[in-house]
């Protein structure tokens, strides 16, 4: 008789986790509520270079020209200097950031534009850095790119 409650406790235990398990919801469509969709629909601002082979590190003297927002679709947009991108990310196997369509302007002489892309391009893993900003790394985190909420 002893052996017959314990196992109803428990397969009560077990169907009551599930079924309240089950009743947690998944956030607001806006964001998808998990801590991997935080960065998304931000206009991210890229304030330093840093990393293994840049030393020392490099603050960037015009965040506000160098930005990138993430879609929770996979898509981004992206402001390199005076030139508009857009592409598309994934989160599968690390960070992986796709440029598209851009726009082709000469931009000022101490632009970093083309760099931007091609880092972003380079990107390996990336995600909120636990201190309110966004960071991407190249493969083995050779180039470091941080950005900060720019609203």
């Amino acid at each position: 008789m002893k052996k017959l409650k314990l196992s109803s406790i428990l397969l009560l235990g077990l169907l009551t986790g599930l079924i309240l398990g089950g009743c947690t919801t998944g956030g607001d469509a806006e964001t998808g509520g998990d801590a991997e969709s935080a960065f998304h629909n931000i206009e991210w601002q890229w304030v330093e270079l840093s990393g293994t082979a840049v030393n020392p590190a490099q603050t960037i003297a015009n965040p506000e020209k160098y930005t990138i927002t993430f879609k929770p679709d996979g898509t981004f947009n992206a402001k390199a200097d005076c030139n508009q991108v857009s592409g598309t990310y994934s989160q599968e196997g690390g960070f992986t950031i796709t440029p598209g369509p851009a726009t082709m302007a000469i931009c000022d002489d101490d632009g970093l534009g083309e760099q931007f892309i091609n880092l972003l391009s380079g990107a390996a893993s990336g995600g909120p850095d636990g201190a309110g900003g966004f960071a991407l790394e190249t493969g083995g985190g050779v180039e470091r790119l941080s950005f900060k909420n720019g609203g």
